[in-house]
């Protein structure tokens, strides 16, 4: 929905302000180390997807049929 110029880490800091979410009710899903940072930035969870190379230092979801 967005994206740039506007680097990531302030694109979610003004989602998060924007519409006031709690920090430790949200968490970031992405697919590269620019969303982890963002995640990190923003003090909010992050869980890597569709990129095992993160799995090395991140949280990971395999699929979302759980969620379904």
């Amino acid at each position: 929905i967005h994206g740039s110029p506007i680097p990531k880490i302030e694109l979610v800091k003004t989602l998060l302000k924007n519409y006031k979410y709690s920090l430790k009710d949200c968490c970031l899903i992405g697919d590269s180390t620019n969303d982890f940072e963002a995640a990190d930035a923003n003090t909010i969870d992050f869980y890597g997807y569709n990129n095992r190379s993160l799995a090395k230092k991140h949280k990971v979801i395999d699929a979302f049929k759980i969620f379904s």
